[in-house]
């Protein structure tokens, strides 16, 4: 059975892009597309992919609310958010807060030593020096 990947992104052409990229490498890849946060949980929950790719900034539902979301309802399934524009700082900040609501309580919340990282299921926690 085929890989499966979701590609949320606003923009169509960014989700060309990295659709292009992706197949390039693996021709046997099947590749969705969502157009926001909203869209990609509920085409997430449908399609049960293999691995969701998130834009940070989209309206409606961002990358990081999504990301908290599919944790719940796809817990095994990774999700890597991306950002391919400029964004404006409370933005940034915002999605940080996010980003750390949805480990929040999980394994990369622990405090480790610098330059560390370890994995957790499908989870590797990076930690800064």
């Amino acid at each position: 059975m085929p890989k499966t990947v979701l590609i949320a992104d606003d923009s169509a052409s960014v989700r060309l892009s990295v659709r292009l990229l992706l197949q390039g490498r693996h021709k046997e890849l099947v590749v969705r597309e969502a157009f926001d946060g909203m869209d990609a949980s509920e085409k997430a929950r449908k399609s049960k992919p293999d691995l969701i790719l998130l834009d940070l900034s989209m309206p409606r539902v961002n990358g990081a609310e999504a990301a908290t979301v599919l944790k719940n309802d796809l817990p095994d399934t990774p999700v890597i958010l991306f950002t391919y524009t400029d964004l404006r700082l409370d933005s940034l900040s915002s999605a940080i807060e996010w980003v750390y609501k949805l480990f929040e309580g999980s394994p990369c919340g622990q405090e480790k030593a610098g330059g560390s990282s370890e994995a957790h299921g499908n989870v590797e926690c990076v930690h800064g020096t």
